[in-house]
C-alpha cells in the first residue's frame, strides 16, 4: 500500500495517546485517513483494553460511527525493572495482545 492509498479510508489506531500509537496516527492524518484513536487518555475513545470493558466499549464506539478499514493495534506499555518482578501470569506484552481479543 503506497501513502495515496490510506486517504479517504478509516482506521483505528490503539495507544493514539503516545509513542508510536500517536506517531502512527498522526501519519494516517496527513495522508489524509480518518483515524479514530483509542487510548487510556487524551484520544477520540478512551477505553483500557487490558479489561474486557474497555475492549467490549471501544468496539460499541466504533461500530456506533460505522465502517473501517483497519484496526492497527499498537496499544502497550513498558515496565522497568527485573522480569521477575512482574505481575505473576501477565506478560508484559498483554495489553497489546489482550486488545486484540474478543470480549
Amino acid at each position: 500500500m503506497t501513502y495515496t492509498e490510506v486517504a479517504g479510508r478509516a482506521y483505528v489506531v490503539t495507544g493514539s495517546a503516545s509513542g508510536i500509537g500517536a506517531v502512527t496516527a498522526t501519519m494516517l492524518r496527513e495522508r489524509g485517513a480518518e483515524v479514530i484513536g483509542c487510548d487510556l487518555g487524551d484520544a477520540d475513545i478512551e477505553a483500557d483494553l487490558s479489561t474486557p470493558e474497555g475492549r467490549q466499549a471501544l468496539i460499541d464506539q466504533v461500530a456506533e460511527r460505522g465502517s473501517i478499514d483497519a484496526v492497527l493495534a499498537v496499544a502497550g506499555g513498558g515496565k522497568t525493572g527485573l522480569l521477575e518482578t512482574t505481575e505473576p501470569g501477565r506478560p508484559l506484552t498483554s495489553t497489546r495482545s489482550l486488545s486484540t481479543e474478543s470480549s
